[in-house]
């Protein structure tokens, strides 16, 4: 891993050919220029984005960015991408970006790691096949070693790692780690152990044991710590079909398969200090599976702070959030804390009958913490849909996972559709989610009658949330008005519309403490 300088713009589209490396930028730039690049088709498509993954339409091979990117405080501004086909995924400025670890199939060895000589098992260690783990069960001081040439990426001097290891059926004797020229936890006991720390060297990962020592030794894992900080990309006009976002268009890291790691144990991917503006259209997708987002469409198990969004936000087809469309799910939420989302999202329902998700801050998921979104949100459909299951519509988010001190400033215009869950702070808070304490929404929602064509389709509208189910909410208040327009729209058919000043609808076994609405519902 080389330190990679960036001072222009011809250098700034470089960073593909140094994914893997920590890129800094050391001065401003400006990158109209962009809005003359690579011409085809009549018209220019402007920047590359510089990652890229599998395409099952192009066939393009998986060449995601790795690397760091310090942007030093500086600014790239009036970047232009125009990628609007069905073969153009990932449309953003680090496109796709992953976190590299060297690890041995998620942790266990589920073959003799002596084979094919990635690992050397000195005196004393043997494989055990059953129990997929390392044992040291004879006498002798040999180390179980991997070497750096031997590791998924090799280790580079001055690059911060972390490592876990695990330590079972010990009964006498210890074993001290070192990497990378780095001495690191000595095991006495059984557990997991946990090590940061800087390469100082290429040495290699090597377990030493004491000499009479007995215990097995599984769940290696090596990670590479990343870190994406201090950029403004500002004025930005990004369009693109699919997972589509000014700063990536995804962010995934890498989490620990050992005891006790947890959900946010997300901190070796890091996002922080960024600030995005200008806008994001999605123009081709049509399954209802894309995203789209102002920061990134999606972030999974990974950690961002002080960052900022403030984008206009056009889906003719995809969900969409303000800071992002998808937070991630089940373990890999991405843990999230002071960030905003400012601008608009206006989203053109389409023909498909997948739901749809609109959040001011995230579509869906994430640990928030301390977050906030003021964003204008526009549903329109242009014709009657029934969609398999409801659109979600939150000021915040349209499926919280997790919010603690978290506002929605939001203002919601919804005309009308089959089915939906609309709230001033969240759409629908689903048995899936953790809690929502001490949040506030601090708005509006304007709606026409619904569509309501098929019978027992409901919709629901709440001040806070437009339904809960089985989940805590606690200590928290709305604000936000409810008003119907005087759109003229068909309404036949035997569908109900439920209003609430706090909640649309709670379902049995929800718990709801200490919280209030002032806000005007109609009747």
């Amino acid at each position: 891993m080389a330190t990679y300088t960036i001072t222009t713009l011809d250098e700034l589209q470089e960073m593909q050919s140094h994914r893997d490396d920590e890129c800094v930028l050391a001065n401003n730039i400006d990158a109209s220029e962009t809005r003359t690049w690579n011409y085809s088709d009549g018209e220019y498509h402007g920047f590359q984005p510089i990652g890229t993954a599998v395409n099952p339409y192009s066939g393009s091979l998986e060449l995601p960015f790795t690397g760091s990117f310090d942007g030093g405080g500086f600014t790239i501004s009036n970047l232009y991408i125009n990628r609007t086909g069905q073969y153009d995924y990932y449309q953003s400025f680090l496109g796709h970006v992953e976190q590299i670890a060297n690890k041995i199939d998620n942790g266990t060895f589920v073959t003799d790691p002596a084979v094919g000589g990635e690992w050397t098992l000195g005196t004393g260690w043997t494989y055990n096949a059953g129990t997929n783990k390392v044992d040291k069960n004879g006498d002798g001081t040999g180390t179980l070693t991997q070497a750096s040439g031997d590791m998924n990426t090799p280790l580079a001097v001055g690059q911060s790692y972390r490592l876990y290891f695990s330590i079972s059926n010990r009964s006498v004797g210890t074993v001290t780690a070192s990497c990378g020229g780095v001495t690191l936890s000595t095991a006495d006991i059984d557990g997991t152990y946990t090590d940061d720390f800087t390469a100082t060297s290429t040495a290699a990962l090597t377990f030493t044991p004491t000499d009479t020592s007995r215990f097995s030794i599984d769940n290696v894992i090596l990670y590479r710590i990343t870190e994406i900080k201090d950029v403004n990309i500002l004025n930005a006009e990004i369009s693109g079909t699919y997972r589509t976002g000014i700063l990536a268009s995804d962010i995934t890291g890498m989490t620990a398969n050992v005891t006790g790691s947890g959900t946010g144990d997300f901190d070796t991917l890091t996002v922080s200090g960024v600030k995005v503006s200008g806008s994001v259209t999605d123009t081709y997708y049509s399954t209802g599976s894309g995203g789209i987002g102002g920061i990134a469409a999606t972030l999974a198990k990974c950690t961002v702070t002080d960052c900022q969004s403030d984008v206009n936000i056009s889906a003719v087809a995809s969900s969409a959030g303000g800071f992002c469309y998808l937070a991630g799910d089940n373990t890999n939420h991405a843990v999230i804390s002071n960030c905003s989302a400012t601008g608009s999202i206006v989203f053109t329902r389409s023909t498909s009958t997948s739901a749809f998700h609109l959040g001011g801050f995230t579509a869906k998921g994430g640990l928030c913490t301390e977050c906030s979104a003021s964003v204008g949100i526009l549903q329109i459909a242009t014709a009657r849909v029934t969609p398999t299951s409801p659109d979600t519509i939150g000021g915040f988010s349209a499926y919280p996972y997790y919010g603690y001190r978290c506002i929605s400033y939001s203002n919601i215009v919804i005309v009308p559709e089959e089915r939906a869950m609309v709230g001033g702070f969240a759409g629908y808070i689903s048995e899936d989610a953790l809690s929502v304490t001490e949040c506030a929404s601090v708005g509006s929602i304007a709606f026409s009658n619904p569509y309501s064509g098929t019978t027992n389709y409901y919709s629901y509208i709440g001040g806070f949330a437009g339904q809960n189910y089985q989940t805590n909410i606690r200590d928290c208040y709305t604000f936000t008005d409810i008003c119907k327009t005087g759109l003229s729209v068909d309404t036949t058919g035997n569908g109900t519309l439920y209003i609430g000043g706090f909640i649309g609808s709670a379902a049995a076994s929800s718990s709801i403490g200490r919280c209030f609405a002032a806000n005007y519902v109609p009747i």
